[in-house]
């Protein structure tokens, strides 16, 4: 929870406003996981229930640990990856292709 607040924090202190749910925003970040703990507490869900549905977070990731398995997803990051490719409604583009 601790970690969750932190972040929080950093949006906060970089203008990020929670007025409309899933609106425009500066930026975003999510707790994904912690190791292998899984946790359903207010405002928190670990590992994060959004995690194979978002190219945003599969595609970056699966570059760092494509071996890592998200506990309770049973497929590494890299198959996840390939899987949300799929997902051709979201775009992503990579950070340094554009600069």
């Amino acid at each position: 929870m601790a970690l969750l607040h932190l972040c929080l924090e950093v949006e906060r202190s970089m203008g990020r406003q929670r007025e409309i749910k899933n609106g425009p925003r500066l930026i975003d970040l999510d707790v994904l996981v912690v190791g292998g703990a899984r946790m359903d507490a207010d405002g928190l869900t670990l590992p994060h229930p959004g995690i194979a549905s978002r190219r945003s977070v599969l595609e970056p990731w699966a570059d760092v640990a494509p071996e890592l398995v998200v506990p309770g997803l049973e497929a590494p990051l890299e198959a996840l990856r390939s899987e949300a490719k799929r997902l051709t409604e979201q775009q992503v583009r990579n950070f340094l292709e554009l600069y």
